[in-house]
């Protein structure tokens, strides 16, 4: 399968790896102090069909880890081992994905959901960005929407990157997943895409602006903010600095 990543994620960072269709870096975005610098943290679809192209071009990246937030279930149908990268598995289930196709549910309640139930493994996540020295690091899902979104959000709303770009980030999901990606998971599991309910298809390959924003928006009336919720989770300051440390240079050293 063939990658239109780099017209997709314009605007984005996006990277030219064969196969993924959701991958970008968090670089050059503002925070505290600094900016986001470019070429330490990358988030994607998962890369468990990438061919020898694929992964070549993977490595190319400097990325030597990957946290893996996939469910046991979805890890166990769609294994992968790349040579010179090592897997960190999270296992997060979001949805069951024998139920998502018929629930009732919403995204933006699997998102209150999420966080609800979650949070030491979120905190785990961030743990695991931070506390990698070297190289570049992946966190993927199954596509790269949800879990994802909301670990790599909070990463960088912890170290300052404003609200508006981590939200806009999240947004652009969507449109690396219509079309090809969508069309390829929903024939996979023989279903037709005409025959979804709008929630479901939201849940599969919906990222909209506004469900995102509501989801900070919980987190501000529930915790005071992202910063209260990790803390709320035994995110310390030590934990906040080594994030800082990892993903945040100044201005001039990230240009240069």
């Amino acid at each position: 399968m063939t990658s239109t990543t780099l017209d997709r994620n314009e605007g984005t960072q996006g990277a030219p790896v064969p196969g993924l269709y959701n991958l970008r870096s968090t670089g050059n975005w503002n925070a505290t102090g600094g900016i986001i610098a470019p070429g330490r943290l990358y988030r994607s679809d998962s890369p468990a069909r990438l061919d020898a192209a694929g992964t070549a071009a993977l490595g190319a990246l400097g990325i030597d880890l990957i946290i893996d937030l996939r469910s046991t279930e979805e890890v166990e149908s769609a294994s992968y081992e790349f040579p010179g990268i090592q897997r960190t598995g999270i296992p997060v289930e979001l949805l069951n994905p024998t139920a998502v196709l018929t629930t009732e549910q919403t995204l933006a309640a699997l998102y209150e959901s999420f966080i609800d139930r979650y949070g030491p493994m979120i905190i785990t996540a961030l743990r695991t960005i931070a506390r990698h020295e070297q190289g570049a690091v992946l966190v993927h899902c199954t596509a790269g929407k949800d879990r994802t979104g909301i670990v790599v959000a909070l990463a960088l709303l912890a170290v300052g990157t404003p609200r508006a770009e981590v939200v806009r980030d999240y947004a652009a999901t969507h449109a690396n997943l219509r079309g090809t990606w969508t069309k390829t998971i929903l024939e996979s599991l023989l279903i037709d895409a005409t025959s979804l309910p709008n929630n479901v298809m939201e849940i599969v390959n919906g990222s909209p602006a506004h469900i995102f924003e509501a989801l900070l928006n919980c987190l501000d009336v529930k915790h005071g903010g992202v910063a209260g919720y990790l803390r709320s989770h035994d995110f310390n300051d030590d934990d906040l600095k080594a994030l800082r440390t990892r993903l945040v240079t100044t201005t001039s050293e990230g240009t240069s």
